[in-house]
């Protein structure tokens, strides 16, 4: 069992990584009541098939997991018994040569962004250097755990400052990312789509469905002078703020939302 460190992400960056690349994977998982050493659930990924998984813990061995592949009608069934359920968005993110981080836009049971990164051993994730645009670590936080954000709901909310230094550190990271698998040769492999104005969750049979992406046509790689990187950049951030923030005013004051997603991108 992989060992996995999660962090917060200011929505600003959000939008700036799913404007360059969205690669996505749609996951339902249904959470059962845990115990002191279990957790098991259900998880559905559209097109990919269904699961249980029963996650182990305290034994000689370390963290465990096992998995079962299920029909469709047996997922369901087990969904509609669970204590809670999650849906959110995976997006595949490349932040260094062979380390690969996950973007998780959290739709139900309320808006909210993660970032977990997985490592092969504690040992590893430990000597890991967190890259100044991440946002603050929660993996020891028991109410950011996918179980407890089910079962739960969503913890308090956290305001996460964005800084040049953090937009830049993004920026480089992507752009490195490009460069290398255009060095590669393999630049044209990797599928983008249109993101989403806002998070669109609808409810079928009381349990939350993730549409799909719409896939757009690939865009050429246009070689930029480093002023206009910067001001492509600044454009962009200025149009995630004022996009998350007049979604945000259109909202039900009342609505309980996390501030560190804004309710809505």
């Amino acid at each position: 069992m992989k060992t996995e460190r999660r962090f917060l992400i200011a929505p600003s960056l959000v939008r700036l990584i799913l404007k360059e690349r969205l690669i996505l994977k749609n996951v339902i998982e249904g959470y059962f009541a845990p115990t002191a050493n279990r957790i098991h659930f259900v998880r559905v990924e559209p097109g990919a098939g269904s699961n249980i998984v029963l996650q182990s813990f305290g034994g000689p061995d370390g963290p465990v997991e096992e998995r079962t592949k299920i029909s469709p009608v047996q997922a369901e069934a087990l969904l509609d018994v669970c204590a809670g359920q999650i849906a959110y968005r995976r997006t595949h993110v490349r932040i260094g040569p062979g380390l690969d981080a996950f973007l998780d836009r959290f739709e139900h049971p309320g808006a909210l962004d993660l970032l977990a990164v997985e490592f092969d051993d504690p040992t590893t994730a430990e000597a890991f250097e967190v890259p100044g645009w991440f946002g603050p670590e929660v993996t020891a936080d028991p109410q950011y755990h996918r179980g407890a954000l089910a079962v739960q709901g969503l913890p308090e909310h956290v305001l996460i400052e964005v800084d040049n230094a953090s937009v830049i550190a993004l920026v480089d990271t992507l752009e490195g990312h490009a460069g290398q698998r255009q060095a590669n040769g393999d630049a044209s492999h990797e599928p983008r789509a249109a993101a989403p104005a806002h998070h669109d969750l609808r409810a079928e049979n009381g349990r939350p469905v993730i549409p799909f992406a719409q896939a757009s046509p690939q865009r050429p790689a246009v070689a930029r002078a480093p002023d206009a990187r910067i001001d492509e950049v600044l454009a962009g951030l200025s149009e995630a703020l004022e996009s998350s923030g007049a979604v945000a005013a259109e909202e039900d004051p009342g609505e309980v939302r996390h501030t560190g997603t804004r309710g809505r991108h």
